[in-house]
């Protein structure tokens, strides 16, 4: 499966992001994720790609708002 879809997670997550480094780290975070649920039967293999991707964009906007709410209010 990592081989498969690594890229193109990879290559959303950098375009959402503008960082290699937070791409990564959201590939590496949403095919695990996937991993698990497909093993769950949550998802089925003909359909992965796409919610991969979804399961990327998904964990991007949750990381941005984790950051965000750390920051101080002024």
């Amino acid at each position: 499966m990592f081989d498969r879809h690594a890229e193109a997670v990879w290559n959303h997550a950098h375009r959402l992001t503008a960082s290699w480094s937070l791409a990564e780290d959201l590939t590496s975070a949403t095919l695990v994720e996937s991993k698990d649920r497909m093993f769950a039967g949550v998802v089925a293999l003909p359909s992965l790609e796409p919610q991969v991707l979804k399961g990327v964009r998904l964990t991007a906007y949750a990381a941005d708002r984790t950051v965000l709410r750390s920051e101080p209010l002024h």
